[in-house]
């Protein structure tokens, strides 16, 4: 942790106690020393706890660090300082790099072991109350969780001003609360720097587990910087889903993974139903959601499937929202994708079939304003015939949307027929040019037969219009 790898006081080799003075004869000796390139005498910057690289500019900065007394607490809250007699000789046991027995020491002093093995911090006395600090910034080193309790416990107890004292040696003044909220604000910017073995989950956790007077406002403000980061993510995605569908799932996927543990965070402190954890889950919840609607409706009719990756985030999205309105618009979302896949072979045989539709669709409009004659009758059937195979080959015969499309050219085939045999009928003509006409209905009839018909329409329809047209063939003796 860098508030005690590179404590100015460390730096100088001093403990936070110390006056001007000692501080200016110190940094002169060591600078003496660096210039010489040669080691200086042992001091207090226990080079056990890690190495520290000195040069003068450090140690010019490290007393630049000192100067003001606020300055002064800053780093006096992260370094080892004498508050009673046994502290020094702990310290001594540092300098010959005994850091177990000064360990030990200290915390016999703060810790006790129950009958059931669990240990427990003792009570704070005139004795031991510098042992906590103490022991904190020795065992933060090795187990930053949890040990960082032991400080503020220190600082919650009527203790406290004795560090203020003994590191500023003024009438500076500052609350315990205050000290409590820069102590811990301090090793959370580090936990957000990657400077330290402590997770956010594992601080803030232990955080919650105790009772002291800024524990509320540091949680608030923790909260308020959670909702901060989460809105500034759901803004970045909101911007490059907008930008491209094409990559909506992927966006909708990054937020996810970016908000799942601050949201669990924020929830773990505020509660599930709070407004300020509702609030924010809703919001990265719809935009979740929004990404994967996005995705689906760019790739929907594409040879990419999108099922897959968009129900997978409205999944996630279910998961986060916090609110009956948006997990209510997940479900629904998530109700009708399934029904999507569950007809997905069936838009595979109409992509399949779509060129072909198109086709006789593009014939029968064409046809319908073509005169009605056997002629066109014929021409149509002959042009929609390889279309309809085509399509019978991928949906079967029995296919009733195929049937629905090769009845209907049937029934405007059928129609073109009759319409020129009644014309014929009904018009003052040869014998030899009815006859004429009768045999070509007839081919054209039989031309119609080939073609696939709904059932109803073969029966009532076909059928007796081609009985018909026997009938007047074997009038006339053809």
């Amino acid at each position: 942790m860098q508030a005690i790898s590179n404590n100015p006081y460390r730096v100088l080799g001093v403990l936070a106690d110390a006056t001007a003075r000692e501080i200016y004869r110190q940094s002169n000796m060591i600078k003496k020393f660096l210039i010489a390139d040669q080691i200086s005498p042992p001091d207090c910057s226990f080079p056990q706890l890690g190495i520290m690289n000195r040069n003068v500019e450090k140690v010019n900065a490290a007393i630049a660090k000192l100067n003001l007394d606020e300055d002064k607490m800053t780093a006096a809250l992260f370094w080892f300082y004498k508050g009673n007699n046994t502290d020094e000789l702990n310290f001594e046991a540092l300098k010959d790099g005994n850091v177990a027995m000064a360990k030990y020491n200290w915390e016999n002093l703060i810790i006790e072991t129950g009958e059931n093995g669990k240990k427990y911090w003792k009570n704070i006395t005139q004795k031991n109350y510098s042992a906590f600090h103490n022991w904190f910034v020795l065992e933060f080193f090795g187990n930053p969780n949890g040990s960082f309790i032991a400080n503020i416990k220190f600082i919650e107890s009527d203790y406290y001003t004795d560090l203020i004292e003994k590191a500023t040696h003024s009438t500076f003044t500052i609350t315990r609360k205050e000290l409590q909220l820069q102590f811990l604000n301090i090793i959370l910017q580090e936990i957000e720097n990657d400077t330290v073995d402590l997770s956010m989950d594992e601080f803030i956790k232990t955080v919650n587990n105790e009772n002291f007077s800024a524990k509320q406002d540091f949680l608030k403000g923790v909260s308020l910087k959670l909702v901060s980061k989460l809105s500034l993510q759901i803004e970045i995605a909101r911007k490059q889903r907008i930008a491209s569908g094409a990559n909506a799932a992927g966006t909708g996927e990054t937020l996810y993974k970016q908000a799942e543990n601050d949201l669990e965070l924020l929830k773990s402190i505020t509660d599930a139903q709070d407004f300020t954890y509702s609030d924010i889950a809703n919001k990265v919840a719809d935009e979740i959601l929004q990404c994967g609607i996005d995705y689906f409706n760019y790739y929907e009719n594409s040879s990419t499937d999108p099922s897959s990756l968009a129900i997978g985030l409205y999944q996630k999205a279910k998961t986060i929202a916090a609110g009956l309105v948006c997990h209510q618009r997940c479900e629904e979302k998530i109700k009708n994708l399934q029904e999507w896949i569950n007809h997905v072979s069936e838009r595979k045989m109409q992509r399949k079939i779509e060129s072909d539709s198109n086709a006789v669709v593009q014939l029968l409009a064409e046809f319908e304003r073509k005169s009605e004659t056997i002629a066109n009758a014929k021409s149509l059937i002959n042009q929609s015939k390889p279309y309809l195979d085509a399509i019978k080959n991928v949906l079967e015969a029995s296919d009733s949307a195929y049937l629905a499309l090769s009845t209907r050219i049937a029934s405007i085939a059928q129609n073109y027929i009759i319409a020129e045999v009644n014309k014929m009928q009904n018009e003052v003509t040869r014998e030899i040019q009815l006859k004429e006409t009768l045999k070509e209905a007839w081919e054209a009839t039989e031309l119609l037969g080939s073609l696939d018909m709904e059932r109803d329409f073969r029966t009532d329809r076909y059928t007796p219009s081609k009985a018909s047209l026997k009938d007047i063939r074997n009038q006339l003796e053809l």
